[in-house]
């Protein structure tokens, strides 16, 4: 759908969730059912993610019933994978880290089944999962070689740069990361957080 393929692009180059969100929201409202209707849903949660709703986003994310999809094809197993990662996500911001490592096992099983272990989506999926540990030279190094495709993963990389950074108590590099996506991440929540971690340094 070219008009959902353009609110994606809006979000990941110029970082700004709500046309996704207002796109998503318009489509549900005429396709209620299937797996077109759970990939809008999951297009949906990305974007009240990423606007900071993440109480919105996992009750919608704890309604979808993937375990009826088995691996009859890899677009189902793709929207288990995104399912399982959105869930890590979401948990992980609500607090709940336990149950956002269990996601995020999942997460793996899916993406080795799909080839797609190395991606980037992975490799920051990784660095989360690292800084749930306090893992945080485990990070570093998880992102070391990193080649961010757009804006919004260059925000999130530089996000997970800066709470390691943190960690390590490395604070003038924190400082750094902070700064960049507070300058960058335009109406994304993650400036916010930015703003209240630079205070807390």
């Amino acid at each position: 759908d070219k008009l959902m393929k353009s609110a994606a692009k809006t979000l990941y180059k110029s970082c700004d969730p709500t046309v996704l969100l207002n796109e998503t929201e318009h489509q549900l409202k005429y396709v209620k059912k299937g797996i077109t209707n759970q990939l809008i849903l999951l297009n949906h949660t990305v974007a009240l993610g990423y606007m900071g709703e993440y109480s919105k986003a996992f009750e919608i994310l704890s309604s979808f019933d993937t375990d009826k999809y088995k691996f009859i094809s890899p677009y189902r197993a793709y929207i288990k994978m995104i399912h399982s990662n959105n869930m890590a996500d979401t948990c992980d911001e609500l607090g709940d880290f336990e149950s956002a490592s269990a996601w995020h096992e999942k997460t793996l099983i899916f993406a080795k089944k799909l080839g797609m272990s190395n991606s980037n989506e992975m490799i920051l999926a990784n660095a989360s999962e690292a800084l749930r540990k306090k893992e945080y030279g485990a990070v570093l190094k998880k992102l070391e070689g990193f080649k961010e495709k757009n804006m919004l993963e260059k925000i999130c990389a530089s996000m997970a740069y800066a709470k390691a950074y943190i960690g390590l108590g490395e604070t003038e590099k924190a400082k750094e990361k902070l700064s960049f996506i507070i300058e960058n991440g335009n109406k994304l929540y993650t400036v916010e957080q930015a703003k209240k971690m630079l205070e807390g340094i």
